[in-house]
């Protein structure tokens, strides 16, 4: 991240949805309207995942890297998905997720 933002703790993901419901945060995805009002300011789009040259739920599901490392070739993941849930999850590091630095 760039200087004065950092990757965002599990923790940090779960402020977020605490404060904006999962939908209000899933605007634009396939099957969802724009809601009617979004306090975070910010909107999450299903990138989807890839790993060894093969993609996944691009239009479905949102996958962003936390700081938190499980080992050294893992880490926490927050997921989101279609069914207007999120969660944390333990992944690989060999996972293209998407990263979203947030301000120091």
């Amino acid at each position: 991240c760039p200087a004065g933002t950092h990757l965002p703790k599990s923790g940090d993901w779960e402020k977020l949805v605490s404060l904006a419901s999962v939908m209000e945060l899933r605007t634009y995805w396939s099957g969802t309207d724009k809601p009617a009002n979004n306090i975070t300011g910010m909107t999450i789009l299903p990138s989807g995942s890839c790993s060894n040259n093969s993609c996944t739920y691009l239009d479905k599901e949102a996958y962003f890297w936390t700081v938190n490392e499980g080992s050294s070739n893992s880490a926490s993941a927050y997921e989101f998905m279609t069914t207007n849930t999120s969660k944390t999850l333990l992944a690989t590091k060999t996972w293209f997720y998407s990263v979203r630095c947030i301000l120091d």
